[in-house]
């Protein structure tokens, strides 16, 4: 019963797909974070600039973050 929104996935193959510049999805994935109410991480997130990104943009919003170290950890 929880809406997620997943960046990665959601701009997956876009380099070959579509031709707008990369500063472009950064801004709509976080036009789409701009509803949420806390952040997940999955456990290797600080080893993507993506995720980085986006914690620092929770962290200055104020949203409540997330980081489990296996699946049993999110019920």
């Amino acid at each position: 019963g929880i809406g997620f929104f997943c960046p990665h996935l959601h701009t997956h193959h876009f380099g070959t797909k579509a031709r707008a510049d990369e500063t472009f999805y950064h801004a709509l994935d976080f036009h789409f974070l701009t509803h949420a109410d806390a952040v997940l991480f999955t456990p290797r997130w600080h080893t993507s600039s993506g995720a980085k990104r986006e914690r620092a943009w929770a962290i200055a919003k104020g949203l409540p973050l997330f980081y489990p170290e296996s699946p049993a950890e999110i019920e």
